[in-house]
This record gives structure tokens, sequence and C-alpha cells, in this order.
């Protein structure tokens, strides 16, 4: 298997990817009269300019940092979630935020659903797993959190439009 971080051809197209599925998200909340900023796309040149990300962000709702991860996984709500537990993120890439978003977005692939979560409200619950990631064929360690804390995406914008 081609290193995860060596493989260019993967990374673009897993960033590609990414960057599609993030307007989902980015279309509901404008269409709940958010403003919302998708920062400009830049790629890395080469392997070696990876950590100058660290700060970048999926996308800023009212100013709000929001990450958005787009799964292969079958969902419309919170109750339909197939598993007992999600996946937030990366432990080294939440790690290595300067800040933390103020929310994650979960988008499933095959339906559309988006589910959302409040780094706040659930941070305490988070548990690190080991995990394979199948698409970018790498163990690596995931914060996990429970499936309870999963919420609609209305929910979020509830929170959005009182801060």
């Amino acid at each position: 298997m081609v290193d995860w971080f060596a493989n260019d051809k993967l990374f673009l197209r897993e960033l590609r990817d990414g960057h599609a599925w993030q307007m989902l998200p980015t279309v509901f909340f404008a269409l709940h009269g958010l403003e919302v900023v998708v920062p400009s796309l830049a790629v890395r040149r080469d392997v070696s300019e990876r950590r100058a990300w660290r700060s970048s962000v999926d996308i800023r709702v009212g100013g709000w940092a929001i990450e958005v991860k787009s799964r292969r996984e079958r969902f419309t709500s919170p109750d339909d979630y197939p598993y007992p537990t999600a996946y937030v993120d990366t432990v080294s890439g939440y790690e290595s935020k300067p800040r933390p978003p103020l929310a994650y977005v979960l988008v499933s692939r095959p339906t559309g659903g988006m589910l959302a979560l409040s780094v706040a409200r659930t941070r305490g619950l988070w548990t690190v797993r080991e995990s394979r990631d199948r698409a970018r064929g790498i163990t690596d360690s995931f914060y996990a959190v429970p499936k309870r804390c999963l919420v609609s995406l209305d929910a979020l914008v509830e929170v959005l439009k009182s801060q």
C-alpha cells in the first residue's frame, strides 16, 4: 500500500470529493438565512506542505468554523445512524487545529442526509478508537462520539442563529 501522506493522486481525489460534499451543508445553511463563507480552495504542491493547512476550515457559518465530513454510511436522521458511535475526526487532524471548530457536520454520501454534533457540548464524551480507513488504506486513531450526541442540521441552525 502506498503511504497516504505521499500519495498525491489519492489525496487530490479525496480532497475533490470532500469539497463536493461540503457544498450540501453550505447551501442548507444559506437557505436558512445564515451567512456562509467557503474559504478559497488551495491545494498543496508537495506533501511537505501539509502542515500549512492545519488552520484551514471547511466552511464558516456566521463566522464560526464548521468541519464537514462525508461518510459512505447510509443515514437520514440521528435515529437511523447505523452505528452506536460516530467518528468525528482523526486525533491528529483535530489536535493540529489551532482552535476547535464549533461543530462537525456528517454527510451521508448515499442519502445526502446531514447530522451535526457540537464540539463544546460533546467533547467530554469523545473516546479514541483505532480504526482502518478503507479509502486511504491506513489505520489511524479517531475520536468517536456516542450516537446520542448527533442532532439534525435544523438543531445546529438554531444554535448558530442564537450565537
